[in-house]
């Protein structure tokens, strides 16, 4: 079970959250993850975005859109 780092941006603010598991890669989880790591932000989380490989800002606001980023993290790491 390896656990993943993951690194935030919201506005100018960054800050990085450790998944505990890659069982844990999906998109309620890192939303919830979201909302622990910046718990003072008073709207709903409700997509991401990622910058894959090649260099592309991808945005991801349901389950269905996580396969590439699973893919993309499980080539990379």
């Amino acid at each position: 079970m390896n656990t993943i780092e993951v690194r935030f941006q919201f506005g100018r603010e960054c800050r990085s959250a450790l998944l505990e598991s890659e069982d844990f890669l999906t998109f309620d989880s890192l939303i919830r993850l979201a909302e622990h790591t910046f718990p003072s932000c008073k709207h709903p989380f409700t997509a991401f975005m990622y910058v894959d490989d090649d260099r592309d800002e991808v945005t991801v606001s349901s389950e269905l859109e996580m396969g590439p980023l699973r893919n993309f993290y499980f080539r990379t790491c």
